[in-house]
């Protein structure tokens, strides 16, 4: 049985990103501020509108910054990333699986794994932060001992497991790191 009909897709699709709910005090370090962040698709091998992806994404993140931790808040949860003092460049990587389909003997069930790598550069010194720019690429498997053939091939699903999808973003400080 599905869970949710195909609800998880664009769980799937859109973890990383959201509304803010959480106060800036569950945000470890120092804070940078949040951003409006504009991702363009550039690549995707999962299809054309695959997982409910579009060509063109807005949303929103909040950053934090402790040491050479990076810290992005998505509104569900924060996210620790790496960034080089020196440089400004970032990486974030992280990891979701989902249970698309209960298993229902003798059928296997289906998880897809999702595997989010991001890269950037920070635009700013310090603790000044005016935006960055990068890419944002997802990944997404079946995992092992998955059959997932409900899934490819359908119109919310993918056009083939494994699949990938790249946005580049470019982003901008939208309050006062020093306000609220």
């Amino acid at each position: 049985m599905r869970r949710g009909g195909f609800g998880w897709l664009l769980f799937l699709a859109t973890v990383v990103t959201g509304c803010f709910g959480e106060p800036r005090e569950d945000m470890p370090g120092e804070f940078l501020g949040d951003y409006a962040v504009a991702g363009e698709l550039e690549d995707s091998s999962c299809g054309a509108g695959a997982l409910g992806s579009q060509e063109n994404w807005d949303f929103e993140v909040r950053l934090s910054r402790q040491g050479e931790e990076l810290y992005w808040g998505n509104g569900a949860e924060v996210i620790r990333g790496r960034v080089d003092r020196a440089t400004e460049r970032f990486v974030f990587e992280t990891m979701v699986a989902v249970e698309v389909e209960a298993a229902q003997p003798p059928r296997r069930g289906c998880t897809i794994v999702r595997t989010d790598h991001a890269t950037g550069e920070l635009h700013g010194s310090d603790d000044d932060i005016s935006g960055f720019a990068g890419t944002l690429a997802y990944s997404f498997a079946a995992a092992e001992g998955s059959v997932c053939d409900t899934v490819v091939g359908t119109a919310e699903g993918v056009g083939s497991l494994p699949c990938s999808m790249e946005y580049t973003l470019v982003a901008e400080r939208i309050d006062d790191p020093q306000s609220g």
